[in-house]
């Protein structure tokens, strides 16, 4: 490949990484007036499917493999616990690859060598994800235990399952802490317990939480007594 063609490409990826960043940057801060907008006018529509509630990434809305794969990246996504959205994330990664690309460019004036370092500049970006993923999925199953038992408490001490979800998501650190408030929040607009918990477990997918969502709706069917059962399952999975 001739050299002014490669800059030319090279030219090409950093405008038009330029333009989606623009397009991010510009959509961000029309859902910024939209929020603003709801919260003068009484926040969320009464009217509001509850189902919307659960978060887009979890949402059966994919369309063809491009959208497949987009779904899965955000899923993915959400379970790191990287404060950033998907398609912020994405720009991350292109843009560190862009930046590794130039510099060997400019280092070794190779083009195949700037076209590999580029793919290693996003693979890396992608690898960071990828162990907070991991990181965050062990602190789960540390802090689950000690989670399980402030519900037990919670609900012994006469607290509906909703306030003592709702108790949790107050009183616990990350990363379960805001996980739950964000349950405690869709129960309040109207999500069931069963649609709130496989959000979760979604969102911190580990057998723990899994068992634990299956034994919210199993207690939601049959009764029995919801204390004693977390008691149980925390002594079990420490």
């Amino acid at each position: 490949m001739d050299h002014r063609l490669f800059l030319l490409i090279l030219s090409f990826l950093i405008c038009s990484f330029l333009g989606a960043a623009l397009t991010l940057l510009g959509r961000r801060i029309m859902q910024s007036r939209q929020a603003k907008l709801r919260q003068r006018l009484g926040g969320e529509s009464l009217d509001t499917d509850p189902e919307q509630l659960i978060s887009p990434e979890y949402r059966n809305t994919s369309d063809g493999i491009v959208g497949q794969i987009d779904q899965r990246f955000s899923r993915f996504m959400a379970q790191t616990g990287v404060d950033l959205d998907p398609d912020t994330a994405f720009l991350v990664a292109v843009a560190v690859g862009l930046l590794l690309c130039g510099v060997v460019l400019l280092w070794r004036d190779d083009m195949l060598e700037s076209a590999v370092a580029m793919l290693v500049g996003m693979a890396s970006v992608l690898a960071y994800y990828s162990w907070r993923r991991s990181k965050r999925r062990s602190e789960i199953q540390e802090q689950l235990p000690d989670v399980m038992d402030s519900l037990a408490r919670a609900v012994r001490a006469g607290q509906s399952l909703d306030q003592a979800i709702k108790l949790v998501g107050q009183t616990s650190a990350k990363p379960l802490g805001p996980e739950f408030k964000r349950c405690a929040k869709q129960l309040d607009m109207g999500l069931s317990v069963d649609s709130a918990m496989r959000s979760l477990s979604r969102r911190a997918p580990i057998s723990e939480i899994r068992i634990l969502a299956t034994t919210f709706m199993v207690q939601r069917r049959s009764g029995g007594s919801l204390p004693t059962t977390l008691e149980r399952l925390s002594h079990v999975i420490r």
